[in-house]
């Protein structure tokens, strides 16, 4: 091999080694997305058990969370093309919006009462399906966004 097929070779291995670096930073960043989901539901699970009307403020619309912010700036950027990126604010937004509506009988101090319970499940069914297809999406728009790593 002569010194510019050397350069060359080098230079493509490089190349695959920034691609999957870049693919692994939106992996782990997605990860990130998600533990703030869980976490973000697993508050809501508390706050709802705890009737704690004072902290139903504290849960912001699907704009306002660190995904929500990324996903309208730099996830636009990188992602806006991508077929997944371009479904996931209706299923994010309906995350949200579903707990903050369950998030309601806390300032009523029902949500243990058997009359609420039945409309705080279905919410928060609605809340865990639309988190699932969230997490599908975002492995989805990594994938789509990374077209030239085959891990």
């Amino acid at each position: 091999m002569n010194f510019y097929d050397t350069l060359n070779a080098f230079a493509q291995k490089a190349n695959k080694s920034a691609n999957e670096s870049k693919f692994m930073y939106d992996s782990l960043y997605t990860s990130l997305v998600k533990a703030d989901h869980l976490v973000f539901k697993h508050e809501v699970y508390k706050t709802l058990l705890e009737e704690n009307a004072s902290e139903v403020g504290k849960f912001g619309d699907h704009h306002s969370c660190r995904f929500g912010q990324w996903y309208e700036g730099e996830g636009k950027e990188h992602f806006g093309k991508t077929k997944a990126f371009k479904m996931i604010e209706p299923i994010h937004e309906q995350v949200h919006t579903q707990a903050i509506k369950a998030l309601q009988c806390a300032i009523r101090h029902d949500c243990l009462e058997p009359e609420s319970q039945a409309r705080i499940t279905e919410k928060m069914r609605i809340a865990e399906e639309s988190s699932f297809e969230l997490f599908d999406l975002l492995r989805a728009m990594v994938k789509e966004g990374n077209p030239d790593v085959t891990l």
